[in-house]
């Protein structure tokens, strides 16, 4: 599950809109360099086409699904 965490009223070239902050589950995850096991918690800001109260309404609420490391290359 993800949770949305919270939202952020954001501008750019003169727009608004809002992002909101997801929160994926805990995960443990190991080092590459010591070989440790550690707890993290994946989070990430999404663009929205919802207002504010919209937003305001989605924050607290799980959504299915789950955040995973993505690796874009240029």
């Amino acid at each position: 599950m993800v949770l949305v965490r919270n939202y952020n009223i954001r501008q750019k070239d003169g727009k608004t809109f809002i992002t909101l902050t997801l929160e994926g589950e805990l995960e443990m995850i190991q080092s590459q360099s010591n070989g440790r096991f550690y707890a993290t918690v994946r989070t990430c800001n999404v663009s929205s086409t919802f207002d504010e109260n919209i937003a305001k309404r989605l924050v607290g609420q799980s959504i299915a699904g789950s955040l995973s490391l993505i690796h874009i290359s240029q």
